[in-house]
C-alpha cells in the first residue's frame, strides 16, 4: 500500500519530448521581451505553450511536465 509503480518510458519519446522542450526554451530565450509590450508578450507565450501541449499529446516523456 502506498507504492507507486513507475513509469516506463519509452527512450524516443523522452529523446523527441527533450528535443521538443529544448525548442521551446531556445524560442522563449530568443523572445525579446524587454521590447515587446505585454499583451503581446503573453499572446506570443500563450501560443508557445499552447504549441507544446499539443506536441505533449503524443509524447508520454513531455506530457509528465503538465
Amino acid at each position: 500500500v502506498g507504492d507507486k509503480r513507475k513509469r516506463v518510458l519509452d527512450p524516443d519519446d523522452m529523446a523527441k519530448g527533450a528535443a521538443i522542450a529544448h525548442k521551446f526554451l531556445h524560442e522563449f530565450s530568443e523572445m525579446p521581451l524587454d521590447k515587446m509590450d505585454l499583451k503581446q508578450a503573453l499572446e506570443q507565450v500563450s501560443k508557445m505553450r499552447s504549441d507544446l501541449e499539443r506536441d505533449a499529446v503524443d509524447n508520454s516523456w513531455l506530457q509528465q511536465f503538465f
